[in-house]
């Protein structure tokens, strides 16, 4: 089994032979076990894998340079086996536009060095780290994520790996304390638990794009938008209609948004531009490019209104300034 990352080191200016041993980092729990015969360290050479001996401690196995490739340690596999593993906890800022909806990102990870790239991979600015309790033990298997009160959870069920491959999302329209839940799957064990309160978030008191706008406040039956006489609208007759400029910029509008397709998705569901069935069927879509697609073309089949709309919310610069500089210049010349 995979006990570690994998390293492909090299040496500057120097011979592999300057490098006696090197330290190589594994997440394995060893409490109360002798596990130094069982590990290994995978060492590709030339097409061929080789495994060699190595010492080991808590955290490190020793390994005895004999050529530069890709390495990282193993463990021969066993049921009882546990990793170290860390549960992090990131706020997601301007998930939604309005400031009552939380939504936070849980990533389960080891303790090694793929802790620091995801908080490497994290858009400055747009994710806080909440700090909690982090270390828990985790095995190679399915955890479930559940809440207290309940939230919307995406997805309920994600694998421990070495290597991240996911995240859960996590999204509150109540107000703290969230109490949260980890599981392994068929397991009544909390592997790891942590409760968010008011005081662990970031607030931004920043009205809403649609009162911005003269958008009716949310609950209300009625959407009207209260333009003043002084200002043309979006699709007045001086203007190209907004249907016909999504049609004529879909692709590269497509292009731009897949970076962040989530963003836009929620904007424009909260905005109630798409219903809740477009809502569930572009969230499912596996490829962000074919979702995006599939929204301008359910804007543009919701008629002039919609398009136009849609066209104001990416103007807003709590959404255009997420995405590509070209999508910012090129909605603010419309």
């Amino acid at each position: 089994m995979v006990a570690g990352p994998i390293f492909n080191i090299q040496t500057v200016d120097k011979d592999h032979s300057a490098l006696k041993s090197i330290q190589l980092p594994h997440s394995l729990c060893l409490a109360g076990q002798e596990r130094e015969a069982v590990f290994g360290v995978l060492h590709v050479t030339g097409k061929q894998p080789v495994i060699e001996t190595v010492q080991s401690s808590g955290s490190h196995v020793k390994w005895s340079v004999s050529s530069l490739s890709p390495v990282g340690a193993i463990a021969r596999a066993t049921q009882q086996d546990r990793h170290h593993g860390e549960v992090l906890l990131y706020q997601v800022l301007c998930s939604r536009p309005t400031v009552d909806i939380h939504c936070f990102r849980i990533y389960l990870a080891s303790n090694s060095s793929h802790v620091k790239d995801i908080n490497k991979k994290l858009t400055k600015g747009r994710f806080i780290t909440i700090d909690k309790n982090t270390f828990c033990l985790m095995g190679d298997e399915n955890y479930h994520l559940t809440s207290e009160p309940r939230g919307e959870i995406d997805p309920q069920y994600m694998p421990f790996t070495v290597k991240p491959r996911g995240f859960f999302e996590a999204y509150y329209e109540q107000t703290p304390p969230f109490k949260l839940n980890l599981k392994a799957s068929g397991s009544d064990v909390t592997a790891w638990t942590a409760t968010i309160r008011q005081d662990d978030l970031v607030t931004e008191k920043k009205p809403s794009w649609k009162h911005l706008l003269g958008w009716s406040r949310p609950g209300s039956s009625k959407r009207k938008m209260s333009v003043p006489h002084t200002e043309k609208t979006m699709a007045s007759s001086t203007q190209e209609p907004s249907v016909q400029i999504l049609k004529k910029n879909k692709v590269k509008l497509a292009r731009w948004l897949q970076a962040d397709f989530q963003l836009i998705l929620q904007h424009a569901h909260s905005g109630e531009l798409v219903d809740d069935r477009v809502y569930q069927h572009l969230k499912s879509k596996a490829l962000p490019e074919d979702a995006c697609y599939d929204l301008i073309d359910a804007l543009m089949s919701r008629g002039e209104s919609s398009s136009s709309d849609f066209l104001k919310l990416l103007r807003d610069p709590e959404v255009h300034n997420t995405y590509n500089t070209q999508l910012r210049d090129w909605v603010l010349s419309l």
